[in-house]
């Protein structure tokens, strides 16, 4: 006759299997690199500050696949001409390893007639592990957008606004894999954007689309073959202070 386990022994193998999980070997984890939202030709807010949440497509590794990246950051704007913005970002699909980015705006005015606003945007992004003898990576991006954006609709009272943009881009990414050199990356991504800025009150809604291309590359003795990537992104701001004037 079969005898069930005592609960001593129950316990003993739930601790063990507990210790076993604990003590699973350190993996390298691929860093990822985003493309952050570049909100268009218009300065948000205009004057003030303000709490930011983007949430898109990004790169991940040296494979350049693609992933989620949530991005959660403080956005602030002097004059209606300059803007900064500071975030903090997560990749969501994998290992959630994390950056930060940095971006900036210069606003020209309204170059292309009086309900257009034209910028250049700025943005500096970094993700970095140090992990013993497994991994020792960072990978950067420098991204350069010339949004033109066009007021499409307002309401009378000037409290709700409907406005579309376009313009080119480009990311030059650095992946820095110190332990293999010989796996480092560097990559070039051109291509546009075009994206719609809705506005309610003091909430900005944004939806993107950027066309990238990105090279072919060999990592890790596999061959990865270049190419043309949509990469959508939305995000919600909430500001203080007064909004983009148009004409102006």
């Amino acid at each position: 006759m079969c005898r069930s386990p005592q609960p001593s022994s129950r316990l003993v193998g739930l601790a063990m299997a507990a210790l076993l999980a604990g003590c699973e070997a350190p993996a390298r984890i691929a860093l990822p690199a985003p493309v952050p939202l570049t909100q268009g030709g218009t300065v948000v807010p205009a004057h003030g500050a303000g709490l930011g949440i983007d949430f898109g497509d990004g790169f991940l590794g040296q494979e350049l696949m693609r992933t989620e990246i949530l991005a959660v950051g403080l956005v602030g704007g002097l004059g209606d001409r300059v803007g900064a913005a500071f975030y903090n970002f997560n990749e969501t699909q994998e290992n959630d390893q994390g950056g930060t980015f940095i971006r900036m705006k210069v606003r020209a005015g309204p170059l292309l007639g009086p309900k257009t606003s034209v910028a250049a945007a700025f943005a500096f992004a970094t993700s970095s592990r140090v992990s013993g003898d497994l991994q020792d990576e960072r990978v950067t991006t420098l991204d350069l957008a010339v949004p033109a954006e066009r007021l499409l609709a307002a309401s009378a009272d000037g409290w709700h606004e409907l406005s579309g943009y376009l313009g080119p881009r480009i990311i030059f990414e650095n992946y820095d894999d110190r332990l293999t050199p010989g796996e480092s990356l560097e990559a070039t991504h051109v291509g546009g954007l075009a994206g719609i800025h809705g506005r309610a009150g003091r909430f900005h809604l944004f939806g993107e689309l950027n066309y990238l291309h990105f090279p072919g590359r060999v990592v890790r003795g596999q061959s990865y073959d270049g190419g043309w990537m949509v990469v959508p992104s939305v995000g919600v701001a909430l500001h203080f202070g007064p909004s983009h004037r148009w004409g102006k």
